[in-house]
């Protein structure tokens, strides 16, 4: 029993002094060994009691654990809903951007063009407001004009209604064209015929669309986009100022037709004075022109 006690199962006394004692040892032998069977269930179950109790207690960490995760999951879920809308007002801001960017391109581009117009009008106006010979004069209108307008070509055509002819001054541009002043027939020149016949400018932006007119020009080039306005002597025109073709291959504008209107308004003043070479008081208006050559 004190063996017992102090948990020694292993230890089966047998009494054989009587039959009744032997008995008794046998019984009491038997309640020990399912008193240590019953022990060490005990102890088991306890054992999976506690890893039960481990795994319930993991399972619940587990679970707080996956509740965070699924906040947190929120949580992102929701900032990249706000990053998807910051990044669609942030293109949409740079979409606003490049738009404010090509205004203000074309608003530099329309005021440089404005710029090198307004030059150029000062340019000629200073020129007729000094004693310049009409030659260097009209060089310099071709010239400050083609610069402006990015033109190829440029020249003034003087028409004598009498002798049907055209006289071609200051004609400036490609190397090949030639450079003394020449005299062609007046029909060799439809453009600038037509401008003086109808006594206002043309503005041909494309020669495919006027087949009336013939595209190669008896000055040795093909024409693509003209202007032609006229120069007036009081209530006469008696010539034309022309730019022909640009050299970025684009068409000649509304805009490029006033400038060079105006152009050819202050280049009629020089011409109408009395002491122009080309309308002596004494001489016709349609007859004198031929004396640029002098000038």
């Amino acid at each position: 029993m004190q063996r017992l006690e102090q948990g020694e199962f292993a230890h089966t006394p047998t009494f054989t002094s009587s039959k009744e004692m032997n008995l008794l040892s046998r019984h009491y032998n038997r309640m020990v060994k399912r008193l240590h069977l019953l022990i060490d269930n005990a102890v088991k179950n306890e054992g999976e009691l506690v890893r039960a109790q481990e795994k319930l207690e993991h399972h619940h960490e587990t679970q707080i654990m996956n509740e965070q995760l699924e906040q947190q999951l929120r949580e992102i879920e929701a900032l990249n809903r706000s990053l998807v809308d910051r990044i669609e007002e942030i293109e949409e801001a740079n979409y606003k951007i490049a738009d404010l960017a090509g205004e203000l391109e074309d608003k530099n581009s329309t005021l440089e063009r404005a710029v090198a117009r307004l030059s150029t009008l000062h340019k000629v106006g200073l020129a007729i407001g000094s004693t310049m010979e009409l030659g260097p004069l009209f060089h310099l209108v071709v010239r400050s004009t083609m610069e402006t307008l990015q033109a190829r070509i440029g020249f003034i055509a003087l028409h004598d209604t009498e002798t049907q002819t055209i006289s071609i001054s200051t004609l400036l541009g490609e190397q090949k064209l030639p450079m003394e002043e020449f005299t062609v027939p007046a029909d060799a020149c439809e453009v600038s015929s037509w401008v003086v016949a109808h006594r206002r400018p043309l503005l041909i932006s494309n020669m495919a669309d006027y087949p009336h007119f013939i595209a190669q020009s008896p000055l040795g080039f093909e024409k693509k986009t003209v202007i032609s306005v006229p120069l007036r002597v009081k209530e006469e025109v008696i010539g034309t100022i022309n730019v022909i073709n640009r050299w970025d291959n684009t068409s000649f504008s509304n805009e490029d037709l006033e400038l060079l209107t105006t152009i050819a308004g202050q280049a009629s003043k020089p011409i109408s004075a009395p002491s122009s070479p080309l309308f002596p008081p004494s001489r016709p208006a349609t007859a004198t022109h031929a004396a640029t050559r002098n000038a």
